[in-house]
């Protein structure tokens, strides 16, 4: 798998936001932004357009938008809202997972899960996978 053939959230000036897949073809990311826009249509418009920036510069510099979580892990931030991804081959940042943060630290179980994520979508691009078997 290429990452142009994974489904675009935004086709940027300088960066495709992309959907990561996982080895049983789920879309984690996707999933988590559909419910955030029937349930909070305010966090999704500005998740949205933090992710357009994202795509149309290739940079955010406002740490209380987007930061660095560590293993090559990035947080796009929107109050309480999140949405983990990762920067893919050139031109490409992969959406990861999203999730409702409640205390003041990110999560051990959702940056372990990203990481996962980001494992099984690596493994995909590098061709390790087929129909959600490994080969």
């Amino acid at each position: 798998m290429d990452p142009s053939q994974a489904e675009i959230y935004y086709d940027g000036k300088c960066l495709k936001i992309i959907f990561a897949v996982t080895a049983n073809d789920k879309l984690p990311a996707k999933d988590y932004l559909d419910e955030l826009l029937r349930t909070s249509s305010e966090d999704w418009d500005r998740i949205r357009r933090i992710l357009c920036r994202l795509g149309d510069t290739g940079k955010i510099f406002n740490k209380q938008q987007f930061r660095s979580v560590g293993n090559g892990i990035f947080e796009v931030k929107a109050g309480s809202r999140r949405v983990l991804g990762c920067y893919v081959k050139a031109g490409y940042f992969a959406l990861l997972c999203g999730f409702k943060k409640r205390g003041r630290k990110l999560p051990k179980t959702e940056k372990t899960k990203a990481l996962k994520i980001r494992s099984e979508f690596e493994a995909k691009l590098a061709g390790q996978f087929q129909r959600g078997e490994k080969t």
